[in-house]
């Protein structure tokens, strides 16, 4: 399984300009959507426990 820390990396890696653009956009989703983006790794989690 990829871990999430990679898949940003790869698209630093891969993107260059688009990632340094998209990464910005991104980090504000997510602290806007920080519920959202918390149950999603608990369910993550749980799926993996199972």
């Amino acid at each position: 399984m990829i871990q999430i820390g990679l898949v940003a990396l790869l698209l630093v890696l891969l993107l260059h300009r688009r990632a340094e653009r998209l990464m910005p956009r991104v980090r504000e989703w997510m602290n806007f959507h920080s519920r959202v983006v918390d149950v999603a790794a608990c369910l993550i989690f749980v799926a993996l426990i199972l």
